[in-house]
């Protein structure tokens, strides 16, 4: 619960200027809160969107961070529309590249990117080497073999996908059925609210923006090893955030990752993998520190 001198996630959206980024074949929903001259780019989960972001931002000006902040809705989610072809890392990678490249100015610019937009942070560095420093957390980034593991054996998170329910007869409906999930129950209520208010829309009824379609192929992108091998030894200060309770880096994973990347890397204890959800303050930290020691 906000003191009353903290602006509510709403007040906080309210200060973002909304605007539409060029990327080729389709334009990108990105929100900007105007800042100095560094830039930071944020990129969201699979099947999220950019408001979830706002938690972080909140933080970030508290702390008195003054740079440009933007978060992406990546093509196929939230106000971004979904493309003729399948999704690929490397085109969520080029998402974050066209934002980067739109926004930034005469300063530094950095990409903070979770679980997908993690990997597409990490990959747009790999490919364009557009930043000059990263923090990737609870990132998407699997050795080829867990990549192969899942081909033969199945793949979790894009069969769960397929089964979401794309709609309710109402956003409070869609909040109710949300809030009783045991996976929600470590989100603050206005986070879950955010989500629940910008991840869908009202079209026969409370419908999801980011199909579930959209959302299993994601996790089914025939691109994931190749990216393994792409963001080995990334070149510039990097900050890897894990979570106690992941359900994708389990410490030896997590390890793995953070030389892969040459990482510093940071665990958070008693969370889970929705780290900027839960944790908005550890992640502000990590950026607020980032931009310290990268001058």
């Amino acid at each position: 619960m906000e003191s009353p001198q903290t602006p509510s996630l709403e007040q906080v959206l309210t200060d973002a200027r909304r605007k539409r980024v060029g990327g080729g074949d389709l334009d990108l929903a990105v929100l900007v809160w105007e800042g100095d001259d560094d830039l930071v780019v944020f990129a969201h989960a699979t099947g999220f969107h950019k408001e979830m972001w706002v938690p972080t931002v909140r933080v970030l000006r508290a702390k008195g961070v003054g740079a440009t902040l933007a978060a992406v809705d990546l093509r196929g989610h939230g106000d971004s529309p979904e493309p003729d072809r399948g999704p690929s890392v490397w085109d969520y990678a080029a998402d974050v590249r066209d934002v980067a490249a739109s926004l930034r100015g005469r300063g530094r610019t950095f990409g903070v990117g979770h679980s997908l937009g993690g990997m597409a942070v990490a990959a747009c560095q790999a490919r364009f080497g557009l930043f000059d420093g990263v923090v990737v957390i609870d990132p998407a980034l699997l050795p080829a073999e867990a990549v192969e593991l899942m081909r033969t054996m199945g793949n979790p998170w894009a069969e769960a996908a397929r089964r979401r329910r794309p709609s309710f007869p109402s956003r409070e409906e869609a909040y109710r059925s949300f809030a009783a999930k045991e996976v929600f129950a470590t989100w603050p209520e206005e986070v879950l609210r955010l989500y629940i208010d910008h991840g869908f829309e009202a079209a026969d009824g409370w419908k999801l923006k980011c199909r579930p379609e959209w959302e299993a192929a994601t996790f089914s992108q025939e691109d994931f090893a190749e990216v393994w091998d792409a963001v080995e030894g990334l070149d510039i200060p990097t900050t890897l955030v894990t979570a106690e309770h992941s359900v994708t880096h389990p410490p030896d994973v997590a390890e793995e990752t953070a030389t892969h990347l040459r990482a510093r890397h940071v665990r958070l204890e008693g969370i889970t993998h929705f780290i900027p959800m839960e944790a908005p303050e550890a992640v502000a930290e990590e950026i607020r520190r980032l931009l310290m020691t990268s001058r």
